[in-house]
């Protein structure tokens, strides 16, 4: 089968040490979290304008995450034979979870994010590299024995639909965003607004 077959080419040797290991475990364990940070922090610093665009962001990475979720739950629920992934021989240097990870969840968020980056008109540049970065989170999965090529490739019809939903939503999005942007303004006056006893 071309999955196993594929899985086998890309999984890493058994022996490595935790110096070897470190950076594939760090892009497979940290980068969806490194970049939902990201849009937190850019989103607080940033200009109104732009924080529109971030909120449709983080919006595509929670729909994505939800998706992705609720797709491994029912693959769960079929059971390891269903889904064969005991039967791959291969080395395991990243548990896997209680689901399966089809398809890749961190994937499929930062292939949502990306795709809404497209769409945008000050954060197009960010798609290709958020792309790359999926790319190489799956990579790393595969290689550390956590998930298998077809759950990386499954992760782009999860992306495309989060991304299709945050599009269908735009208009509650933006509601959302304006909202947001109105509750820290209101947070940032009363956090420097003097009292008159200390003037």
């Amino acid at each position: 089968m071309l999955n196993h077959h594929l899985f086998s080419l890309i999984n890493a040797p058994p022996g490595l040490t935790p110096a070897q290991l470190f950076l594939p475990m760090a892009v497979a364990r940290w980068s969806a979290c490194g970049v939902l940070l990201g849009l937190v922090l850019s989103w607080w610093i940033a200009e109104r304008e732009l924080r529109a665009e971030l909120v449709k962001f983080a919006t595509g990475a929670v729909i994505a995450l939800l998706l992705a979720g609720a797709a491994a739950i029912v693959v769960g629920t079929l059971g390891p034979s269903a889904w064969g992934r005991e039967a791959i021989p291969g080395t395991r240097y990243l548990p896997q979870g209680w689901l399966p990870d089809l398809p890749s969840t961190s994937v499929a968020m930062l292939w949502a994010v990306a795709i809404t980056a497209f769409g945008q008109d000050r954060l197009s540049v960010a798609g290709p590299f958020l792309l790359t970065l999926g790319l190489a989170v799956g990579w790393s999965r595969i290689y550390l024995g956590a998930s298998l090529p077809g759950d990386v490739l499954a992760a782009l019809p999860v992306a495309a639909a989060a991304s299709a939903l945050t599009w269908w939503l735009r208009a509650p999005v933006h509601r959302l965003a304006l909202r947001l942007d109105e509750a820290q303004g209101r947070g940032l006056r009363r956090h420097f607004r003097r009292r008159p006893d200390q003037r």
